[in-house]
């Protein structure tokens, strides 16, 4: 059963990886070709089953720092209401970042829809990895994310996604 659950998240996070291919994102995974790509439903999916992989979802907020306009908010409230408080809340932090990185009050409508996932949460790690870790010298605890009460560090923005 452990190989099964083993097996299942690789298979999950290797389409997740080429999705945001062929989105543009700027990563090794060859970009899926036979399915077409809902950029708001990846950008949740990401927010939840993506927290396993730093490097993944950092793509993820590279990409929607240059291509955030393309989405439609209300489809991403809905989308990330259906996963769960949880969701909410990671998207809320993901907003807030890309929102102070680029100096707009972007997604506002996805922000205020997702304040209420905070109310109660306690402070915790976004990546189960870290847990335990101690912050890099040097390296702070993500401002943003910190408003929604997950602890990170800073993102790696390389600004190679493609629109």
């Amino acid at each position: 059963m452990e190989r099964f659950l083993r097996e299942s998240i690789e298979l999950v996070e290797k389409t997740i990886w080429s999705q945001w291919a062929a989105l543009g994102a700027f990563v090794t995974e060859e970009a899926c070709r036979r399915c077409v790509v809902d950029p708001e439903a990846l950008i949740v999916a990401t927010c939840t089953l993506g927290r396993s992989d730093i490097r993944l979802f950092d793509e993820a907020l590279d990409w929607l720092l240059i291509n955030y306009g393309l989405l439609r908010p209300t489809r991403l409230t809905r989308i990330a209401r259906e996963f769960g408080q949880e969701a909410q809340r990671v998207l809320g932090a993901v907003v807030e970042f890309i929102s102070e990185r680029t100096g707009s009050n972007l997604l506002p409508g996805v922000k205020k829809a997702a304040q209420g996932s905070i109310a109660g949460a306690e402070e915790e790690y976004l990546f189960p990895s870290e847990v335990g870790l101690k912050p890099i010298k040097g390296k702070g605890r993500e401002k943003a994310f910190l408003k929604w009460g997950l602890v990170r560090g800073d993102p790696r923005i390389r600004e190679h996604s493609g629109r």
